[in-house]
């Protein structure tokens, strides 16, 4: 169908819960735990962060279906390390 990289409008859509309904304007990031300086990021912050674009397999963890569902993609994110 997608050939080796499935287009995203094609991809299987899963979700056990609601989907978060965010206020941009008042949503934040937090990055703590073992980071040596912690972070608070505006979604506007991540936005004009630099990104990359990556390919990535998910495979879907229920397996109760008949069948296996495995796709590979292509996705961008913000580079949060060097």
């Amino acid at each position: 169908m997608g050939g080796v990289v499935m287009p995203n409008g094609r991809f299987y859509i899963r979700n056990h819960f609601q989907i978060p309904n965010l206020n941009a304007a008042h949503y934040r990031l937090a990055v703590g735990g073992l980071v040596r300086r912690k972070l608070s990021l505006s979604l506007r912050d991540l936005m004009q962060m630099p990104s990359q674009t990556f390919f990535a397999t998910l495979e879907c963890a229920g397996k109760r279906q008949r069948g296996q569902f495995l796709e590979r993609g292509k996705t961008q994110r913000p580079k949060l390390a060097q």
